[in-house]
């Protein structure tokens, strides 16, 4: 598989086949950011995470996702003897139920939503309370369904960025609704299915009891949990020729990125002729005979992320 399309909201990715490690590879930096930051309005105020956003990838035996949370503030529900879910952490949803997906489901029904699944992976302080250092506590299988899957995790401040590896063995097709599809989810081109990401967040300032002291930071603006007919759209599509053949190149740079009117290829050796593509795949802008630093024009090209192909390796830019 090369790339992935989303709808509600929109957006496409980048084929990406991480090692789930909690080490941050460069083929992340190639993928779009998908910001986290619908607030669901409560009685307790804004959420103290300052920013959260999730990136996707896959390949014909597993999705991949990476989700970073800027935060200050963990809640120490095993001190106060709070529960899981009254907890800071991530909950992914996926609805593998394909053609099937606007159907009343969620995975609130154990044993009779069988497809809609959710992971929750679990922040909290350590057994000191100390909110400023907390450790992980990552469940080791989906609720209900027992989908394994695999985390690692890695910390940069107050940055925290979390790997994911959701195998397609373990998600399951409610075979009674979609009964003449494949048991388990097959990652293949216009494959759709439902997807969400949230932030859960509990702050101790505010003296939680009980869940409603929770805040969510979500994706597409959906609660996972009982309902994916409003989910965000996820559509496999088809290997595009030539981007992902490529490696990626060391000795070149295009500047400036982001770019605005026209960019530079830094390092060049002699002529080449360079292609534009975009997160589609797709020839965007064809340029012949370029020279070291010679300027080309870009103006004409939307705001997103591109890849400069040529002499057989690709170079990421950006456009703003």
């Amino acid at each position: 598989m090369a790339l992935t399309s989303f709808a509600q909201p929109t957006g496409v990715i980048t084929y990406f086949t991480p090692t789930v490690d909690g080490v941050m590879e460069d083929g992340w930096d190639a993928l779009p950011e998908y910001q986290i930051d619908f607030e669901v309005p409560d009685d307790f105020g804004q959420a103290t995470v300052w920013e959260g956003y999730f990136k996707i990838s896959y390949n014909d035996t597993a999705i991949f996702l990476l989700v970073r949370r800027d935060e200050d503030d963990f809640a120490p529900q095993w001190v106060t003897g709070l529960s899981d879910w009254q907890s800071d952490r991530d909950e992914i949803f996926f609805n593998v139920n394909v053609n099937h997906l606007d159907e009343d489901r969620g995975a609130i029904e154990p044993g009779t939503s069988y497809g809609c699944y959710q992971w929750t992976s679990i922040w909290q302080a350590n057994e000191a309370g100390d909110a400023i250092e907390p450790t992980w506590d990552g469940w080791p299988n989906q609720w209900y369904h027992n989908s394994p899957f695999e985390l690692a995790y890695v910390v940069d401040g107050n940055a925290y960025y979390t790997e994911y590896c959701f195998p397609a063995t373990s998600l399951a097709i409610n075979l009674d609704s979609v009964p003449d599809a494949d048991s388990v989810l097959q990652i293949a081109p216009d494959v759709v299915i439902s997807f969400e990401a949230v932030i859960s967040d509990v702050d101790m300032a505010d003296n939680p009891t009980d869940e409603s002291f929770r805040k969510f930071l979500r994706w597409a603006n959906v609660s996972g949990w009982d309902n994916m007919k409003e989910a965000g759209r996820m559509t496999f599509l088809a290997p595009v020729s030539g981007v992902n053949s490529y490696s990626v190149s060391s000795n070149m740079s295009v500047y400036p990125s982001p770019a605005t009117s026209t960019i530079s290829i830094k390092g060049l050796e002699g002529v080449a002729n360079v292609e534009i593509v975009n997160m589609l795949g797709a020839v965007v802008l064809t340029e012949n005979n370029v020279k070291a630093n010679q300027e080309i024009n870009i103006s004409q090209l939307t705001p997103g992320m591109y890849f400069a192909k040529l002499n057989d390796e690709v170079i990421r830019f950006s456009v703003k």
